[in-house]
């Protein structure tokens, strides 16, 4: 067996590589339960026993497990054979509602056999059917809130899973989509779950500008930031599937005090302490150290340089340049450039910025991604100052200076 150096660990490999819970097929093995798990698995099992229906929504910054607890509801609603649909929305709903109707077509080939989908289909089959046709073109709200709602009834208990939603960007094409979801919940019967995932502030503004969907969202759950007991869970959690050795101490080579030092760095985000844990292990690895003690984190993080990512707009090319900004420096005037080309500055306007709704017409921007190179459109508008990079395979996530692109 080769040798990796984690072996000196008791470990095959870097446990913290994978950031995303997208990616990880047994998402339920590494969670770590909190408060709010107990109150949704009560909500859950009423869901199951068609004692009930709710429309739900999961609350957070980027990075904190909202995600993670929609794919939780999926797993087990796959393991009861129950049906549901996931979709991460896109920044047009029309392909959102395409996806999620696939995703029922899909499933209901394998419930129906041959013969009754051709000779005897169920009316609701027929009706996604028909609205898959045309879906991608334009779309009735009003209508496709019926058909997904009927077809969510008739398979109850099921779910509906809706993740990221602050993806979304154009208003109107966002106020048609919370009618699908207005029709949805006023029509649902018991056993039909509604789940939405969303950053605070865009899901608060939304809920502004459509107080009688608000007033139909059942409970709004704000993922909190872990606790050192739950991020010691979590370190210890992704160890395990990395273990070589049994009978040995879950957090090794981490101690408790190095665990907690790690946590009040990420700030009590689960990304963000993966991410720290796995530079911390990397580099303990590389100087062959035995123990992962508070000193030795101290240490390592101060060596490391802890840098936020910035977008900045450049005038020269019409697009967008990422840059690099120290944690330390505040001031625009003081970035870091990742590119080798200088950036014109931008000159301020004399008077008051603009509100940032009002950007000159700026419908999208092209950007490059500064980890994974993948270059993307990007839709701008109040509530997309946050930009992630559409590789499923890159974590990048910057912050658009609405400002500089007035």
């Amino acid at each position: 067996m080769i040798k990796t150096g984690y072996d000196r660990y008791g470990l095959s490999g870097n446990p913290f590589r994978d950031l995303s819970s997208e990616s990880l097929e047994n998402v339920d093995i590494f969670h770590v339960v909190q408060e709010l798990d107990h109150e949704i698995k009560i909500i859950k099992d009423e869901i199951f026993e068609k004692e009930n229906k709710a429309a739900i929504a999961i609350l957070g910054g980027y990075g904190v497990g909202k995600t993670e607890r929609l794919l939780l509801v999926k797993n087990e609603a796959k393991n009861n054979g129950f049906f549901s649909v996931f979709k991460n929305m896109s920044n047009e709903t029309r392909w959102t509602i395409a996806s999620v109707v696939d995703e029922m077509i899909y499933d209901a080939n394998k419930k129906l056999s041959f013969f009754k989908r051709i000779f005897s289909p169920p009316k609701w089959y027929k009706n996604i059917l028909k609205i898959r046709k045309k879906v991608t073109i334009n779309y009735d709200p009003e209508e496709v809130g019926h058909v997904i709602v009927k077809a969510l009834n008739e398979n109850a208990p099921s779910f509906l899973l809706l993740n990221d939603l602050h993806n979304l960007s154009q208003p109107a094409d966002l106020d048609n989509f919370v009618q699908v979801l207005h029709v949805i919940a006023d029509n649902s019967e018991p056993g039909v779950l509604t789940m939405l995932s969303s950053d605070i502030g865009f899901f608060e503004n939304l809920m502004v500008r459509h107080p009688s969907m608000n007033e139909r969202i059942n409970r709004k759950f704000i993922v909190p930031s872990l606790n050192n007991n739950e991020a010691g869970l979590m370190i210890a959690k992704r160890m395990l599937d990395k273990r070589l050795v049994d009978n040995i101490e879950p957090l090794y080579p981490f101690t408790e005090e190095a665990v907690a030092i790690m946590n009040y760095e990420a700030n009590g985000n689960a990304r963000k302490l993966l991410k720290i844990a796995s530079i911390i292990i990397d580099t303990a690895t590389q100087r062959k150290m035995m123990t992962i003690d508070g000193p030795t984190t101290r240490e390592i993080l101060k060596v490391s340089e802890n840098k936020k990512l910035d977008v900045d707009f450049d005038e020269e090319k019409s697009d967008i340049t990422i840059v690099e900004t120290p944690a330390e420096v505040k001031s625009l005037n003081k970035i870091k450039i990742s590119s080798s080309k200088k950036i014109k500055p931008v000159k301020k306007p004399m008077s008051n910025p603009l509100p940032i709704q009002n950007y000159s017409g700026i419908k999208s921007i092209r950007v490059k991604c500064p980890k994974c190179a993948k270059v993307f459109t990007f839709e701008v508008s109040s509530s997309t100052e946050q930009m992630r990079c559409p590789n499923p395979l890159c974590d990048f996530v910057g912050k658009i200076n609405i400002e500089k692109l007035i």
